[in-house]
């Protein structure tokens, strides 16, 4: 099971620590997940109570933040401000 958001959390901790390639890696196979409209599931298994399959705001903001950052060094930078 794939949970979306919880990978591209670890993929922005990878932008961190400058494993730029790992964390590409891991972009391209969330990117795979996307349905048409753009969209990531919560997981890609159902877990009665826990996990959906159904689409995610998180993980698809998620997405987007990664994907920012990896375009502009600055807001990986203001992402880790504390």
């Amino acid at each position: 099971m794939i949970w979306t958001e919880g990978s591209l959390v670890v993929a922005m901790a990878y932008l961190y620590l400058n494993k730029n390639e790992r964390a590409k890696e891991l972009l391209k196979s969330m990117i795979e997940l996307q349905d048409k409209e753009g969209g990531l599931p919560y997981a890609t298994e159902y877990l009665r109570y826990q996990f959906s399959m159904n689409s995610s705001v998180a993980g698809t903001a998620w997405l987007v933040m990664v994907i920012a950052s990896m375009e502009d060094e600055n807001i990986l930078k203001l992402f880790w401000q504390a």
